[in-house]
């Protein structure tokens, strides 16, 4: 999922953030003489979305220029959450 998710991500960018004048003209991983793409890429993620953003930004933070994680769960604060309820319940039976 996260390697979809990721290619996508190059995708769109090919496709819509055209190189500017200084560029080769070719979306070979960056543009001649230090030149930046125009646009700004964003990834805006809500949810379980948001869940595969977190990872995404922190394995491959270049995709985008912006993150925006929305209402989400923070895996390790539920996983502690999830053992504390467990064992509050066995030592409760």
């Amino acid at each position: 999922m996260l390697e979809a998710v990721g290619q996508f991500a190059l995708e769109m960018r090919w496709m819509y953030l055209k190189p500017d004048e200084e560029t080769d003209g070719h979306h070979n991983g960056g543009p001649v003489g230090g030149s930046k793409e125009k646009g700004r890429c964003v990834v805006v993620s809500h949810d379980w979305g948001a869940a595969i953003a977190i990872r995404l930004a922190s394995e491959a933070g270049q995709l985008a220029d912006r993150w925006i994680i929305s209402n989400t769960i923070h895996v390790s604060i539920s996983m502690k959450t999830s053992i504390r309820y467990m064992t509050q319940t066995i030592w409760a039976t």
